[in-house]
């Protein structure tokens, strides 16, 4: 099983996220069972985190379900992208609709996309995506939204 943590951030980043892509979400990044969790942020790049780096105003996790090689296969992937810079030319390009991904960087929802993928789950039609917030990853039919918890 994989989880996902949604959040909603209340600054400037997450607000202008949220605005152009019409989601209540800002950021999206793998959960650990440990409390820790793996994602693609401004400055740092793809870095496990401490679950407390951030206070979300709203945030829900996602469940994927999958048997455990194919957890092992998408955490292996994920954490394979360790260090990896954050994709800012993306985020330009889904102002401009473009699609000005850079290769060796990314944004935290083309982040879980591809790592998903790695593993034979497809959450979306990623072929004929070229850009994919964190809206669109919570509407995927593979993932179960829980509760949405504020603060």
């Amino acid at each position: 099983m994989i989880q996902l943590r949604f959040i909603q951030e209340n600054n400037p980043g997450g607000w202008a996220v949220r605005f152009w892509t019409w989601s209540m979400w800002s950021h999206v990044e793998f959960l650990y069972p440990t409390g820790k969790t793996l994602g693609s942020r401004p400055i740092k790049g793809v870095q496990i985190r401490p679950l407390n780096y951030c206070k979300p105003s709203r945030s829900v996790v996602g469940t994927i379900n999958c048997d455990s090689a194919t957890t092992n296969i998408i955490f292996c992937a994920a954490e394979s992208q360790i260090g990896k810079p954050y994709d800012y030319l993306d985020i330009l390009g889904i102002v401009t609709h473009q699609d000005w991904q850079e290769k060796n960087a990314w944004i935290c929802s083309k982040f879980v996309l591809w790592a998903c993928h790695q593993g034979g789950v497809d959450l979306l039609d990623a072929d004929k995506l070229n850009r994919v917030s964190p809206r669109d990853l919570a509407m995927s039919p593979l993932i179960r939204l829980g509760d949405i918890v504020s603060g």
